[in-house]
């Protein structure tokens, strides 16, 4: 998922709409979690939002990588990663053999 310098998506990594703005949480289209971060330790709630996981996370709060689907210092599920937006790496991986 294309991001700008400061890992904010240039689009709704969902629905594709470009009328988001780098302060927005959520998509205005579809609701969307727009930024790629760590959720933390699971289990949580079923009614916990991605916000409140996020706020709950001990991990610091920048954005992380768009292709990222776990945090690199801690190793739980991204925001995209949890939302389907990424597919498994395994998935990925068979696809586009690298040999």
């Amino acid at each position: 998922i294309e991001t700008d310098d400061n890992l904010n998506p240039l689009a709704c990594p969902r629905c594709r709409c470009e009328e988001i703005k780098p302060d927005n949480v959520y998509c205005p289209y579809c609701g969307t979690f727009l930024h790629n971060v760590c959720l933390g330790e699971e289990p949580f709630g079923p009614t916990m939002s991605l916000k409140e996981r996020v706020e709950h996370c001990s991990c610091n709060d920048e954005f992380l990588n768009g292709g990222y689907r776990y945090c690199p210092d801690c190793g739980c599920k991204t925001s995209y990663f949890e939302q389907g937006l990424l597919p498994d790496w395994e998935k990925e991986y068979n696809e586009y053999p690298f040999s």
